[in-house]
């Protein structure tokens, strides 16, 4: 045996010293072999190692064969060689300029993943004639089942049985981890209440039903109402449907079908997050309140370590409240279509400049980091990338995300059951608030390492943590879905219970840019026709601006913030009201 002091070195072949305190927690990371050397490294270092390694690794072009010694070459390659625009001609800098398509739409096929899908080149041609008249602007691709051509990458039948079978599994592993937390005899915490109320969910939840994309498709003007159907596709699909509009039911894309993942690892994150001073939890240990739980402050260190070394009394933790550091965020499908990037494209200035997060303070007892931000002006904006972490056994209640917003998650690593109803409408989630009743079962999504999910806008959710879990979220608006945006958010203003996120203060100001925008005709966005306009601006006279409270109490949280959000009490012994 060593001495306590002396290094020891690591016994699964990566050759590494450490000291005898960290050796354990080193053995935890995931190794890998390097393909060319044959070296084993550990965590993070196997993608260091492959941009110095000069041993006669290849990396070859699935398009036309050529070979290269280094994975960022063949990605330059396929930038550079495989990028055509929507007209079919190379993406090259001097066709950016010259290009009337490049230039006004932004819609450029990347070739490297969908050079098979001539046809719907051609449409996306075909789609962006000039307007004429009180026509919209309409950037939406007509895409139709003869798009998917025979050698475009799909979702087989015998993937999509797969992903049926292991989703059944993981449901019935749910209920069985519900049984578990309930059998700790934890009456009176918080764990105990959510976990009841999981359980009489995941008791009625159903697997639902796949439709492929071309089959979504078919159906997409007639989907109507609460259904338990589901898309499951390829990214390329996915790419497809999504340019033919806001989708109106959940697009999965399971870890299978989704070829080239960058993952953020969670043994990374979690030295990532200790860097930090302080982080939001909602711990599930705490005792059950009827007015609600609000995130505890804790020490990163004291967060981190229930998911380095968790102790036998440990509860489930839940992380929300987490901005987002993961480069290039948005999944494949979305990355190409300008119409989903609204919100963070669209501005109400034009020299480019965006106040930062820093550059006002956040209001007293706001938390400093995260989604909503103490920055006032950017607080939708900022909302738009996050992370989501949770320890086994973590859950999060039904509860829609605010106004309106396209959700994506992408499962960095772990396991998380994700239980949805899609296709209500705002009187079927009124009803739920009354009466706790659900106008139809949810069905349940399984997210392992590599799936993304596309949620359609104010979707009713639940998930579960089946293990420690890491996610990337963002969030989106289309301009066609911006009436349900506007009918939305005055629902959720109405009814605060069915989101778990105040009213955004940059909400007013970004929607009166989007309106301004597309009634100038400016920017490669999708125009809304003159009945959208004026039902958004009508809408939008609702949200007044400025807090009709004169004065201020240590309740208070609208006051000065843009418009009063679902946390004023005015009229309810605040002293401003």
């Amino acid at each position: 045996m060593p001495k306590q002091s002396e290094p020891v070195t690591c016994k699964r072949g990566c050759q590494g010293t450490f000291h005898p305190k960290y050796i354990n927690q080193h053995y935890k990371l995931q190794y890998d072999t390097c393909g060319g050397c044959n070296k084993v490294f550990a965590g993070e270092e196997i993608s260091r190692h492959h941009i110095v390694c000069r041993a006669s690794v290849t990396f070859t072009c699935d398009e036309c064969d050529k070979a290269f010694p280094r994975k960022d070459l063949l990605r330059k390659h396929k930038r550079n060689v495989h990028r055509f625009c929507a007209c079919g001609e190379p993406l090259k800098k001097a066709h950016e300029r010259t290009c009337e398509l490049a230039r006004a739409s932004g819609n450029v096929l990347d070739v490297s993943r969908l050079s098979t899908i001539t046809e719907a080149a051609s449409a996306l041609v075909l789609q962006h004639e000039p307007p004429t008249g009180d026509e919209s602007n309409d950037n939406l691709t007509t895409v139709t089942t003869q798009d998917f051509s025979a050698s475009t990458p799909t979702a087989s039948p015998t993937d999509t049985q797969a992903y049926t079978h292991q989703v059944a599994a993981k449901l019935q592993e749910s209920r069985q981890l519900i049984d578990e937390l309930l059998s700790k005899g934890s009456d009176g915490f918080r764990e105990a209440h959510d976990a009841k109320q999981f359980g009489l969910i995941l008791r009625d939840a159903d697997i639902g039903t796949p439709l492929t994309a071309a089959e979504y498709l078919t159906k997409a003007d007639t989907i109507n109402g609460p259904t338990t159907e589901y898309v499951i596709c390829s990214m390329d699909e996915a790419e497809l449907v999504l340019r033919h509009g806001p989708c109106k039911l959940p697009i999965l894309v399971p870890a299978a079908m989704n070829p080239n993942p960058r993952f953020v690892g969670l043994p990374w994150y979690l030295s990532y997050l200790e860097s930090q001073p302080a982080l939001d939890v909602h711990d599930f240990g705490a005792m059950f309140s009827k007015q609600g739980h609000q995130p505890q402050q804790w020490p990163s260190q004291d967060a981190t370590r229930r998911f380095r070394d968790p102790e036998p009394g440990d509860r489930a933790i839940n992380l929300l409240n987490l901005a987002g550091v993961k480069k290039n965020a948005v999944p494949e499908c979305l990355v190409n279509i300008p119409d989903y990037h609204i919100i963070t494209d669209v501005g109400r200035s034009g020299n480019g400049k965006r106040m930062k997060i820093g550059d006002q303070p956040a209001k007293r007892g706001k938390r400093s980091k995260g989604k909503a931000d103490g920055a006032i002006p950017i607080d939708l904006t900022a909302s738009t990338h996050f992370q989501l972490l949770a320890t086994r056994g973590a859950m999060h209640l039904p509860h829609v995300d605010r106004h309106h917003v396209i959700t994506t998650a992408f499962c960095e690593d772990g396991e998380k059951l994700w239980v949805t109803w899609p296709g209500l409408h705002l009187e079927d989630r009124k009803k739920w608030l009354d009466t706790g009743v659900y106008q139809a079962n949810g069905i349940a999504l399984y997210l392992e390492p590599g799936s993304t999910l596309v949620q359609p806008g104010t979707t009713l959710h639940a998930p579960l943590s089946l293990t420690n879990v890491l996610m990337m979220g963002t969030m989106h608006w289309h301009p066609k879905s911006m009436v349900r945006v506007m009918e939305a958010s005055r629902f959720e203003l109405e009814n605060p219970l069915v989101t778990n996120e105040e009213m955004s203060s940059e909400f007013r100001d970004k929607v009166q840019a989007i309106l301004d925008a597309s009634e100038a005709n400016s920017g490669p966005w999708t125009r809304l026709s003159k009945d959208e306009l004026a039902k958004c601006k009508q809408e939008l006279t609702y949200f007044h601006g400025g807090c009709p409270c004169t004065i201020s109490c240590q309740n208070c949280r609208c006051k000065k913030r843009g418009g009063c959000d679902n946390q004023c009490h005015r009229g309810e012994g605040c002293p401003g009201g």
